[in-house]
């Protein structure tokens, strides 16, 4: 049984740290329990879950309604089209997820593609999503 559910689920834990004060296992053990059941928090790290957008990290400054938050990035973002970010992604400042060129086989970020205008950065054939 891990800590989240020794304290009674996730509510307890969180009211349990916010009354005798959170520790960083705390709250490394809350972060993964949002990231492992899509529950996102203020100050939340989030990177799209769609292949069209850019690799950009978005934060979560307002939880407006059950399906949908504020992030100061981009406004408005339903929770179905992105997912927490990856402690290597926070790290990076981006989001990680490569895709393949059909062309040369090699790898690059969406982000670059959309640089490149839809095209692959090795070898400048058109990627098509």
């Amino acid at each position: 049984m891990n800590l989240i559910e020794q304290l009674g689920g996730y509510e307890a834990a969180k009211a349990e740290g916010e009354e005798w004060g959170f520790d960083d296992f705390l709250n490394n053990q809350l972060l993964e329990y949002r990231r492992e059941h899509n529950i996102f928090e203020v100050g939340d790290k989030v990177v799209s879950i769609d292949k069209y957008s850019n690799d950009m990290i978005f934060t979560v400054t307002e939880l407006t309604s059950k399906n949908v938050f504020t992030s100061m990035e981009f406004g408005e973002i339903a929770y179905s089209f992105v997912r927490h970010a990856k402690a290597e992604e926070i790290k990076a400042g981006r989001r990680l997820s490569k895709i393949k060129c059909w062309s040369c086989d090699k790898e690059m970020s969406h982000s670059d593609r959309a640089e490149n205008d839809g095209f692959c950065i090795h070898c400048n054939a058109e990627i098509e999503l």
